[in-house]
């Protein structure tokens, strides 16, 4: 089984004012870093980050050859366009986590959990309290489906509502932390 996992990090950060990417997670490990982390002790194949640069500082402990950038010169159409471009570089995966750089709190117990209970033709989404939360895992044929989309014009979350979905409960309140703004970094990260 071939996983690969596509983070979002291309956004402009505008509430927050600086790269939410290079945020940082703890003393060691920025957002970008701590993701990476906890994919890197999964089963995961590749991992595409998707940026408005062709790179951004990884720590040196965690960098691999399964890393890499791909460069969204079009940021302003949105997530659903870093999504399809993402993709591109997953033709062959069975399986595709979507991970926006805003959630850092992803845990590989949870990552594993996902991967263990990964079926064609159903997207996992992990819940909290009833509430959706991230990563989500998408299987092939919703990667496919995607991709017979217009790059720049359609809707994920559309499409996504409309596919089936198994959802996953998890017990950990923090993956439900969404950090845009240095007040919500503040209560999730206080050091």
């Amino acid at each position: 089984m071939k996983i690969g996992v596509l983070i979002l990090a291309a956004g402009f950060s505008n509430r927050m004012g600086v790269n939410k990417a290079l945020l940082k997670f703890n003393k060691d490990y920025t957002f970008l870093d701590q993701l990476v982390s906890q994919y890197q002790l999964t089963e995961i194949n590749k991992i595409t980050i998707i940026s408005q640069n062709d790179s951004l500082p990884i720590h040196s402990s965690i960098f691999s050859k399964k890393i890499q950038f791909v460069k969204n010169e079009y940021p302003r159409l949105g997530r659903s366009y870093s999504i399809h471009l993402g993709l591109q570089s997953f033709k062959s995966f069975d399986f595709v986590f979507i991970q926006n750089i805003d959630n850092p709190f992803t845990k590989s117990e949870l990552l594993i959990l996902m991967i263990s209970q990964a079926r064609s033709n159903i997207a996992l989404v992990p819940q909290v309290k009833s509430k959706n939360s991230h990563p989500i895992l998408i299987p092939q044929t919703l990667c496919e489906k995607i991709m017979n989309e217009r790059a720049k014009s359609f809707d994920f979350r559309d499409l996504f509502t409309k596919f089936s979905k198994r959802y996953i409960q998890w017990d950990e309140e923090n993956i439900r932390a969404n950090i845009n703004t240095m007040k919500e970094y503040e209560r999730w990260l206080s050091y």
